[in-house]
């Protein structure tokens, strides 16, 4: 199926009227009504991450770029509206939507009269060739009588004829009725709010490439130069320098130096390089605006190479004797780009690709980037394999940013998905977000707290929840109207062998886990399932059945775990129906005795096959995954990842989850609790019947399971764990 053809019946069935213009290989004109356009962009976002709306014209004419996962990288999607008929084609999109017929796929077009009309005018606006002149030619003689009733006599024959000197006609009544006083007044209004937007919301993007010479930085520029189509209309570079002010050198008449070897000359005194350093500040401060601030305004990649910090990283090379926190501090008072790029690779490679500097130096840069990427959150792309792939690397860094600037639903989209496909008729279901990021779509009245979805893990979480639950109950907020009938609800109702569910969606807060959702049934009132949804293929859900099989045959005495009712494949997706407990108890505590008591019972139970030396684990044992249920009892629920692990593992998964997520201890305090093991380290050790030296061990595996930790944690970790040794 073309993506045209997807895309009208998906926004057939969100009741979108609409009509396809022009159907193109990575382009698609569309001509939507007023009140449809909303619901357009909720029906585009299903497709891929939406990396760039730009208003184009009066009144609400937008284009709209996705993402999509295969085919063409981008889709431009081209969306007149403009009921009033005071844009650049006049009443033409109009007057095709009003006409438009279905084809053979369904998809609704404009007919040829109507079609005709339109185009006549764009190609008025744009120019034509001898091949537009034969397709307009070709089309008129279709139209037929209809063509001629919309055109006039005159210009129907003519562009039968070839004569496309008409269309010149053409475009001058569409400006006469676009110049009467109410279409002035209105384009003048429209062009108002559509600059003030501009204004606010820039449509570009300034990236700048950051690391040592060799790196790949100009490689890499000019690929990302090079891309045609896609987000941006047009694409700049700017070195070190933003050119505002002349070089230094040039003001002193010196000679150019050698770029080749940037070392070699020697710094200026303290005062000549301050004045040189404060220069170069004052030329990116005023540079800015003219040079990056107007362009990123006008839909253009602007690509910077080396950030202003490289004067504190590479003073040498800009012949600077001054303190190195001095342009560190002027850096922070510049503008940042919208992103910054860390390239780094071995030192024996970079130089390899250019022998300017020595390995010890460019080590010495390259550790030194690496902590300015860590100390600032800048992405750190590793250059060393072929040019291809860091710029692949790269335009997946650009489409996260343009795509978050766009509130991209991300890790949301398999729960949408799941929900059902947007519907004009579809029941509202109101949008939690948190830093613009979707993290609830709940219909009707309810809330996070009251769908059985959010255990809040501090007493702040707890009143933003309960604010949260208000605006959900008062229907304030951003929302969605979606037909659950098209979505995974009929499937899981059949599985439970009941007549009609009602789902309420947690979105995954990590995207790199793959599409993944928790989803929470209701039958009226009541929660009768909850459903863990992957992507088939990337979760450990059958893994997760066997094991909640196996424990309730089991039926622990110190804990209880939801027992499974069934695994449901739909459309890509694998559903692991479980039955609901309702957990008591913050998301946020410290482990307990009732805790120690069901990790010593887990250990003992035969429930997954453990070498020697191991024991069952729960793997991600952590307090949003226990509580206490109605019946009073700990329960433990999320047994994806149960396996065989080392004593003390869940232990230490525990307290490093606290520490990650809510900040509570610090890695020294881990490892010291590992290394001098603590009273509850003892206490666990003896009732497992093991030696306390393996608890180093368990903290360093906890620590390395995928999304256990960041990098900084785990590094920190490893390092006081191999000093401790």
């Amino acid at each position: 199926m073309s993506f045209t053809v997807s895309l009208a019946r998906a926004l057939e069935h969100a009741g979108v009227d609409y009509s396809v213009l022009v159907d193109g290989d990575n382009d698609l004109d569309l001509v939507v009504a007023p009140r449809s356009l909303r619901r357009v962009r909720d029906v585009l976002e299903r497709f891929g991450p939406i990396v760039q709306v730009h208003d184009y014209e009066a009144p609400s004419s937008r284009l709209f770029v996705v993402r999509l996962a295969a085919g063409p990288r981008y889709r431009r999607i081209d969306v007149a509206c403009d009921s009033h008929g005071i844009g650049k084609y006049g009443s033409a999109p109009a007057t095709a939507l009003a006409r438009s017929v279905r084809d053979a796929d369904g998809v609704r077009r404009p007919d040829d009269a109507s079609l005709l009309a339109y185009l006549a005018v764009k190609r008025a606006r744009k120019g034509i060739d001898a091949t537009g002149a034969d397709e307009l030619a070709a089309l008129a003689r279709r139209a037929g009588d209809a063509g001629r009733a919309l055109l006039g006599h005159r210009v129907h024959d003519a562009l039968i004829a070839g004569d496309v000197s008409v269309l010149s006609g053409v475009a001058a009544a569409v400006d006469r009725r676009r110049r009467r006083p109410a279409a002035l007044v209105l384009r003048a209004h429209f062009e108002t709010l559509r600059a003030v937007r501009r204004l606010a919301r820039p449509t570009g993007l300034a990236i700048c490439l950051a690391g040592p010479d060799g790196v790949g930085k100009s490689t890499l520029t000019q690929s990302l130069l090079a891309e045609t189509g896609g987000p941006f209309h047009t694409r700049i570079r700017l070195g070190q320098r933003r050119g505002f002010f002349r070089k230094p050198g040039e003001l002193l008449r010196r000679p150019q130096a050698d770029a080749n070897r940037p070392h070699d000359r020697r710094p200026s005194n303290l005062a000549g390089s301050t004045a040189r350093l404060v220069y170069m500040w004052l030329d990116a401060l005023v540079g800015w605006l003219p040079k990056i601030g107007i362009p990123r305004r006008r839909t253009t990649l602007v690509v910077l190479e080396r950030p202003f910090v490289d004067f504190a990283i590479d003073p040498r090379r800009y012949r600077l004797s001054t303190p190195r926190v001095l342009a560190r501090a002027l850096a922070r008072l510049l503008p940042r780009p919208d992103l910054v790029l860390v390239l780094t690779a071995p030192a024996v490679d970079v130089r390899g690709r250019k022998p300017e500097l020595a390995i010890a130096e460019l080590e010495r840069q390259l550790e030194s980037w690496r902590a300015e990427a860590e100390r600032r959150g800048y992405p750190v792309l590793d250059a060393s394999g072929p040019p291809e792939e860091t710029f692949a690397a790269a335009l997946e860094r650009v489409d996260d940013v343009l795509a978050h600037r766009h509130r991209d639903l991300g890790a949301a989209r398999a729960a949408f998905n799941l929900l059902g496909a947007p519907s004009a008729t579809g029941t509202r279901h109101r949008v939690t977000r948190r830093r613009g990021a979707t993290r609830f779509v709940i219909p009707g009245g309810t809330g996070p707290l009251s769908s059985g979805l959010y255990r809040p893990g501090r007493r702040r979480n707890t009143l933003a929840a309960v604010a949260v639950e208000a605006a959900h109950r008062l229907r304030v907020g951003p929302s969605v109207l979606i037909d659950q009938q098209s979505g995974a609800a009929p499937a899981i109702a059949a599985a439970l062998g009941r007549s009609h569910l009602v789902l309420s969606a947690a979105a995954a807060r990590d995207a790199g886990r793959g599409e993944r959702a928790l989803l929470a049934a209701h039958d009226g009132d009541r929660l009768v399932a909850y459903v863990k949804a992957a992507a088939a293929g990337e979760s450990n859900l059958a893994q997760e059945l066997v094991v909640l099989e196996r424990l309730a045959g089991e039926q622990p005495e110190t804990f209880t775990a939801p027992r499974p009712l069934g695994l449901v494949e739909w459309q890509g997706f694998d559903l692991l129906l479980l039955e609901p407990l309702t957990l008591q108890g913050r998301a946020n505590r410290p482990l307990g005795r009732n805790e120690l008591l069901a990790l010593t019972e887990l250990a003992s139970l035969d429930v997954i096959a453990a070498a020697a030396g191991q024991v069952p684990v729960h793997g991600d044992f952590t307090a949003w995954n226990t509580g206490i249920d109605e019946r009073g009892r700990l329960a433990v629920v999320d047994w994806e990842h149960a396996g065989a692990g080392l004593p003390l593992e869940d232990l230490f998964q525990w307290r490093l989850q606290r520490l990650v997520l809510f900040g509570v201890g610090s890695p020294d305090a881990l490892v010291r609790g590992a290394v001098e093991p603590d009273a509850q380290v003892l206490d666990l050790s003896t009732r497992l019947g093991v030696d306390p030296a393996v608890a180093p061990g368990a903290l360093l595996r906890a620590a390395k399971r995928p999304g256990a930790a960041n990098a900084h944690v785990r590094n920190r970790l490893a390092e006081l764990l191999g000093a401790a040794s």
